[in-house]
């Protein structure tokens, strides 16, 4: 076993961003502050909302974003988010998990009850901060408390999503009738943002200000630098096994080391990072940027998401995916994947078995498939020129 250090590239960020502080002692950039509230649900949602600010950055400094969300913040340094300000707050409930492929129902509920109608003394709270802040704005993904706080301070709100919990709890419904009343509340909360932008895959076509291509973080670090600090052979074939931000320990690692020439990565496959033979096993922050890895690789197996499936697309890395056949999400995104990426099914119980290395070998037959366009882009425009253009 040797151990794996090092991660190339993390520690700088592609343009020298001023401090909040630095900006408003300096008397060079007076910031614009926009709220972006971001569900806690897994990291894909928080991945895909560091995606837009990125895009925004790139488009204009003097923007601060005020990141509301019980996502860790180390999530966004890692991301090399910058200009911007983590709340830790709980803005919505989403669905309580079992594992990374399991929902809790009756948890889900209880959870429900606890947090909807959303408390008054809350919004209060929050729409004085926000005032003292100055928000010009605030974005959602896709919680509606941010909707609620923006519509009490008379500031535009921006609704940023491929499906919302509303439409998520109808799928539950011949199980768990209670969720009746939270959808219906969910539903008028949402229907009050000032713009909907809908996200390709989007699971449910609605009327909307803006449709976007797959939103994806950018890449930083080459394949080849990766591969080297990796000590993976530049001509090697590379899988990616991710669980979407789950820890996947108890995954029998063991399997692929009866494919040898291939080298597969597998983040939060260990609690320290080390290479067995063609096993790269990382811990759960491991370092490499999850992007930057996904475009070292030939392919990529792991929870059918959608942030898997964004970052996939915009690598070009074909994504074997493996359905969560109870979450009402999952058939749209399968069928973009399938339609649009040329992607496979891989079933859960397959997952876990040794027949799992004749899917690794089809995946690796693929071709690269990259997306043109970044959905992140295309939002940061439309913020900019519809939103903050008397800013």
């Amino acid at each position: 076993m040797c151990f794996i250090v090092n991660p190339p590239g993390l520690k700088t960020h592609p343009i020298p961003w001023l401090t909040e502080m630095q900006c408003y002692t300096s008397g060079l950039i007076i910031m614009i502050h926009l709220a972006y509230f971001i569900t806690p649900h897994g990291f894909g949602h928080a991945a895909r909302a560091t995606a837009v600010m990125l895009a925004c950055l790139q488009k204009r400094r003097d923007l601060w974003f005020e990141v509301y969300t019980t996502v860790p913040q180390w999530f966004f340094d890692d991301s090399r988010l910058t200009n911007y300000t983590i709340h830790p707050l709980a803005c919505d409930i989403g669905l309580v998990q079992i594992n990374s492929l399991q929902e809790d129902l009756p948890a889900t509920l209880r959870a429900l009850e606890s947090f909807y109608p959303i408390s008054e003394p809350v919004v209060v709270k929050l729409s004085e901060e926000a005032k003292e802040k100055e928000i010009k704005a605030i974005l959602c993904d896709i919680s509606p408390l941010g909707i609620s706080v923006a519509k009490r301070i008379h500031v535009p709100s921006v609704l940023i999503e491929n499906f919302t919990w509303d439409w998520i709890y109808e799928g539950y419904l011949s199980e768990e009738p209670g969720f009746i009343p939270f959808i219906e509340y969910l539903k008028e909360l949402y229907a009050q943002c000032s713009f909907h932008v809908q996200a390709i895959p989007f699971c449910k076509p609605e009327p909307c200000h803006l449709i976007v291509d797959p939103i994806s973080r950018p890449i930083y670090t080459s394949r080849e630098a990766i591969r080297t600090s990796l000590e993976i052979p530049q001509n090697a074939p590379v899988v990616l096994i991710t669980m979407g931000g789950i820890e996947s320990n108890r995954f029998p690692v063991e399997m692929l080391q009866k494919m040898p020439d291939t080298y597969f990565i597998v983040p939060g496959g260990a609690s320290f990072a080390s290479k067995q033979k063609n096993l790269i096993l990382l811990p759960h922050r491991s370092g490499y940027y999850h992007t930057d890895l996904m475009n070292a690789c030939d392919a990529v197996i792991g929870k059918l998401g959608y942030s898997t499936l964004a970052e996939a697309c915009w690598t070009g890395v074909p994504y074997g995916y493996i359905p969560r056949l109870k979450f009402r999400e999952s058939p749209p995104l399968a069928r973009f994947v399938r339609e649009e990426m040329g992607g496979i099914e891989i079933p859960e119980d397959l997952f876990w078995e040794e027949s799992l290395l004749e899917s690794v070998n089809q995946l690796l037959q693929l071709p690269r498939r990259k997306q043109k366009t970044n959905g992140a882009d295309q939002i940061a425009g439309f913020l900019i020129s519809s939103i903050l253009q008397q800013q």
